[in-house]
């Protein structure tokens, strides 16, 4: 201020020493952390789109796989509504079905040709054959006739458990068909009850030679006995002695004639009877007749006639109202017991012991 010298420095130059940072403006800041939750945003929405494991597999099945139980109905189902086995002969160890009729209805949307029916146990089957168009929606009785052959049964058994099936083809007619085509239409479950008869019951019209009669058969008891008696001719009768090893099973029975007219009795000479231990015999003659040596041939005492039923019923003329006794006699190993038996004219089973 006193010797006049300049008091304005000059300017010194940029000092070479590193300044410390500034901070970012505002501006700069913002935009990266609009970048950052940019990115996390599109992270997220990324996720989120990817569905998860269960959905992935649920989701087309709802929508264009529905389960099994929700699909559409098949083109072609045959549903047996009914069905009747018109007549049913039983054997001791087979069962032969005649004819069966079905009630049938085509609930598809196809025509289908049936050309089979068959009706199978545990051991066998039996085939009907037919030709027979149901269209679409249409209901049908159909009656099958003349199987090829006949089902085996067990002894003693009540009742027998068989499988229908119905085989087939799509559409009106075979033409076009092959093998591989053919199909099962319906298949079903059915159970038939053996037919039987116990001691005492009584069948209102027996059949002989496909006739039906007027004439009732009861049966009044059956014994075991080492002799049988068998009427020879008419008020002549003979005792005859077991073989060895050997005891008669006699059934006692009783005629009736139900008509208004006279009749004559039938002769119940053939029949087979089933022991416990599976083997099956005839009704028994007396081989040789009364030179017979195996089965020593006597008179019968009166007793003898009166107890073991001697009389054969077989031959009576019965006027209405009449009725006749008679027996038939069944030779069977000494050690086994009478299960069942059949008797020709008779349309059941006759039953001797309880059975499973």
């Amino acid at each position: 201020m006193n010797c006049g010298t300049p008091i304005t420095a000059p300017i010194p130059p940029p000092s070479t020493i590193p300044s410390t940072p500034t901070r970012p403006s505002r501006t700069k800041r913002n935009i990266v952390i609009a970048g950052i939750l940019l990115l996390l945003i599109i992270i997220i929405a990324g996720a989120v789109s990817q569905p998860r494991p269960e959905t992935a597999i649920q989701t087309p099945q709802i929508r264009t796989e529905p389960p099994p139980e929700q699909t559409a109905r098949p083109r072609v189902q045959v549903v047996i509504l009914d069905y009747n086995l018109s007549k049913l002969n039983v054997e001791l160890d087979r069962i032969n079905l005649d004819s069966i009729v079905l009630r049938l209805e085509n609930q598809g949307d196809e025509s289908v040709t049936i050309n089979e029916l068959t009706i199978s146990s545990k051991a066998d089957s039996v085939k009907y054959d037919t030709h027979t168009t149901l269209r679409p929606r249409e209901e049908r009785t159909i009656t099958f006739n003349w199987p090829s052959g006949k089902l085996r049964k067990d002894i003693g058994i009540k009742q027998i458990n068989l499988t229908m099936r119905l085989f087939g083809y799509f559409g009106s007619d075979l033409s076009g068909s092959t093998k591989s085509d053919k199909q099962i239409l319906a298949d079903r479950a059915i159970m038939i009850q053996i037919p039987k008869l116990r001691i005492g019951d009584t069948i209102p019209e027996i059949t002989e030679y496909g006739t039906r009669q007027n004439l009732s058969l009861t049966l009044l008891w059956w014994k075991e006995s080492n002799i049988a008696v068998k009427e020879w001719s008419e008020n002549y009768y003979y005792t005859f002695t077991a073989k060895p090893g050997m005891k008669f099973v006699i059934l006692a029975y009783r005629f009736k004639n139900n008509w208004i007219r006279a009749q004559t009795t039938p002769y119940l000479s053939s029949g087979e009877i089933a022991t416990d231990k599976g083997y099956i015999f005839s009704v028994w003659t007396a081989p040789g007749g009364l030179s017979s040596k195996e089965h020593k041939p006597r008179t019968a005492t009166i007793d003898e006639t009166r107890d073991l039923m001697g009389k054969s019923g077989a031959f009576k003329q019965l006027l209405p109202g009449e009725s006749t006794e008679g027996n038939v006699i069944y030779e069977i190993p000494a050690d086994t017991n009478p299960i069942e038996a059949t008797l020709v004219y008779v349309p059941y089973l006759i039953e001797y012991k309880s059975s499973s």
